[in-house]
Order: structure tokens, then C-alpha cells, then sequence
């Protein structure tokens, strides 16, 4: 077991809430799943790709699961962390702009107090929680590209600039 309190997996994810308890978990993710299994909480950070009113700000924490299980994906790769009770928060700058969308923590890194959080019941998912277009792909499978849009959000993102500061020149 880790060392902390309240160890926690936090993952950068642009899944929303309905989203994650659709399917009962995370997004699929590369990680190791005996360290992951060790781990009490899961704690969702909104990434900021394809906001919507309403979501919360890019970096906050959204979303706190307690940890029930990892399953992997087709591919075997990835994995996803699956939960059976959350709460939601809404705590901004949780994510501190770590490089990796996965990160091992702690939720008093995080600024979160489990004993002030109100957890409430996964609904039961429908299917496993595997959906069609939501698994991972098998390597190699070409999904279709980005749009310029998902380029210019995704680059506005990474270098802390507007997304209408973006340039995209393609030349063919």
C-alpha cells in the first residue's frame, strides 16, 4: 500500500461526470494495475478539450471515486479504473500541469478531505461498461485524425495561449 493516508490515481480526462458513471470508471488509460489496485481513490481533472457551459474550469477536480477495480481493455494495454461510490467537487487548479495524463497522488496533495465528501452509489452499468466507440483500438488502427479545431484546442492547451492565437498551415 502506499504510503499516504489516502492514496489517489489522478487522471487529466475531458469525461464528464455522466460520462464516468455510465460507464463505470475512468477513461482507459496506461498504467500499471498492481500499483493501481494499491490505490483507494480516483480523482477526475477536467482536461479542458471540448468544454461545454457548465464544465468546470481546465485543471479542476470534478470528480472523486473510491477505487473498486482496474479492468483492461481490448488491447490489453489499458486499463480502466473502475469505482463503486463518488463524489462530485469542484476544486480548480487541482492539476498542476503534470506532463503524464496519469498521476500517482494523494488527496491532501489535491487539497481534498475524503471526510468532508458525500459518496454516493455507481449506478449499476449496463453492459460492463464497455462501449463500442469507447474502448481503446487495437495499435495500429487509424481513428479518423483531429479536426483543425481539436488541433487548435489541443495546442492552445499544451502552450497556455488563446485557441484563436493558433495558426494551422497545411500544406499538401
Amino acid at each position: 500500500m502506499p504510503a499516504s493516508p489516502h492514496p489517489a490515481i489522478v487522471v487529466f480526462t475531458k469525461k464528464s461526470v455522466d460520462h464516468i458513471l455510465s460507464v463505470g470508471g475512468s477513461d482507459w488509460w496506461v498504467l500499471n494495475d498492481e500499483r493501481a489496485e494499491k490505490y483507494q481513490y480516483l480523482v477526475c481533472c477536467r482536461s479542458g478539450l471540448d468544454l461545454t457551459d457548465g464544465d468546470p474550469p481546465q485543471g479542476s477536480a470534478f470528480l472523486v471515486g473510491r477505487i473498486s477495480g482496474v479492468i483492461s481493455g481490448k488491447d490489453g494495454k489499458r486499463k480502466r479504473i473502475q469505482i463503486s461510490e463518488y463524489a462530485t467537487v469542484a476544486i480548480p487548479g487541482a492539476w498542476k500541469g503534470w506532463r503524464n495524463p496519469v498521476r500517482y497522488s494523494d488527496l491532501a496533495e489535491l487539497g481534498i478531505n475524503p471526510k468532508g465528501l458525500k459518496f454516493l452509489p455507481v449506478p449499476e452499468v449496463v453492459g460492463g461498461g464497455f462501449e463500442a466507440d469507447d474502448a481503446p483500438e487495437e495499435e495500429g488502427a487509424h481513428n479518423g485524425g483531429l479536426t483543425i479545431q481539436q488541433a487548435k484546442r489541443g495546442l492552445a492547451q499544451t502552450f497556455g495561449v488563446a485557441e484563436d492565437a493558433i495558426e494551422i498551415v497545411i500544406r499538401g
